[in-house]
């Protein structure tokens, strides 16, 4: 069973007819009503005739540079509910994660995608275009700033070091002097 199928299954969605599963694509006949959990994983795609989330759930599609888990709906999208944007490595650039004749907003968006609502669909975007981090130079590998050594006013004097005692080697008793303690 693929992983949107089995999110269907989970989900506890009001389906008009039995889905049809084709890999990582599947097909719902009338209205898919959201009302749980629905995370499509990168490439997966949910076709249906229409779509609503309740307000309580959550669309959780994962977005790669390869692709994006997404809706796609032939009518009405009715939206609510929270937009929850998985992307394990950040993609520059918009994304489709559904397309339909959409009315409404998301009530709550996570993760570092911001949506943007047309008449046609939603699309995310990391917010002001920004390019992946991944495209950066981390800061943990960029080369060292280089810092002159502060200069040493001439009243200043550097401590003199302390000279470290020399240990003195442990003294080995003789079986004569051990033997005269003893006694």
């Amino acid at each position: 069973m693929s992983a949107i199928a089995e999110s269907l299954r989970r989900n506890g969605s009001r389906l008009g007819a039995k889905p049809v599963v084709r890999s990582n694509a599947v097909t719902v006949a009338g209205t898919f009503s959201n009302q749980g959990v629905l995370a499509l994983g990168a490439g997966s795609v949910l076709t249906t005739g229409g779509f609503t989330q309740a307000a309580g759930a959550v669309l959780r599609p994962t977005v790669t540079a390869a692709a994006a888990g997404r809706v796609a709906a032939a009518g009405a999208v009715q939206l609510g509910g929270r937009l929850d944007v998985v992307a394990p490595v950040a993609v520059g650039g918009d994304v489709s994660v559904l397309t339909g004749a959409v009315a409404g907003t998301f009530a709550a968006v996570t993760g570092e995608y911001a949506p943007a609502y047309t008449a046609a669909g939603v699309t995310v975007r990391r917010p002001g275009g920004e390019e992946p981090k991944s495209a950066a130079v981390a800061p943990a590998l960029a080369a060292p700033a280089l810092v002159a050594p502060a200069s040493t006013s001439a009243a200043v004097k550097p401590a003199a070091k302390a000279k470290a005692k020399p240990k003195k080697p442990a003294k080995r008793k003789s079986k004569q002097a051990v033997k005269r303690r003893r006694r």
